[in-house]
């Protein structure tokens, strides 16, 4: 959830950020009539739970809009098949009146995402984690990747290399993803900033990675003259 925090800041300002205390926290838990919040969902409030920048903006997420919203929201299903949200769930945002969201195991520390729409006769959508739904909702890739790109600064030694792999470990295992993500999203920058990084890496399939994007160069613009990375630090 830090990551998430850290990535909103980075990307809508220092002061985008404001948390709610203990003392709302537990109002939050209270409206809702549960035991306890999910781990991961205390958290949030508390780093992000009344402004989170553009992270959910347009959505009743936030404090104090949240509340009642578990008692209006059976109204989005009525006269259709679909059987409600049990009870016991956590309803943690709905958009525009029409949409809604929850969580059900609100014992686990960061459950299972649901997404309902009104008139339908079933769940819309599913995130495996609360985690997982906020960054699908921050976009561009997620949290991770942004925070990474940012972390990328100038000529890329192995030592900064070696620093930003330590602070996030899922680099290696995912760079390479990454930077055929944003070739296909025609983001040129992060491709460059993200190779730069990953050629001291040396990530699996690295190599055949670029070459491939290089070898395309899907938008006639000379790509390779566009991205900029050192091609002599690419691994065979």
């Amino acid at each position: 959830m830090q990551r998430i925090a850290d990535a909103v800041r980075v990307r809508d300002g220092a002061g985008a950020l404001v948390g709610v205390g203990e003392e709302e926290i537990l109002a939050v838990m209270a409206d809702q009539g549960l035991g306890r919040l999910p781990g991961a969902y205390r958290e949030f409030l508390a780093l992000m739970g009344r402004r989170a920048g553009r992270l959910l903006a347009g959505t009743d997420a936030f404090h104090p809009a949240i509340f009642g919203l578990k008692k209006s929201a059976p109204e989005l299903s009525e006269g259709t098949a679909f059987e409600g949200i049990p009870p016991g769930a956590l309803v943690f945002a709905m958009h525009q009146g029409y949409q809604v969201y929850w969580m059900e195991d609100v014992s686990a520390d960061d459950p299972k995402v649901f997404f309902y729409q009104e008139g339908d006769d079933g769940i819309a959508r599913e995130w495996e984690s609360f985690t997982e739904f906020l960054n699908a909702e921050f976009g561009d890739g997620g949290a991770l990747v942004s925070l990474v790109e940012a972390a990328v600064t100038g000529f890329v030694t192995m030592e900064m290399a070696d620093g930003i792999a330590r602070e996030y470990p899922e680099v290696v295992g995912s760079v390479v993803g990454w930077i055929r993500d944003a070739a296909a999203a025609g983001n040129w920058r992060r491709v460059e900033r993200l190779a730069n990084l990953a050629a001291p890496l040396a990530p699996p399939g690295l190599g055949a990675e670029l070459c491939g994007i290089l070898e395309a160069d899907p938008v006639g613009l000379g790509v390779e003259d566009e991205l900029g990375f050192d091609e002599a630090r690419m691994p065979e």
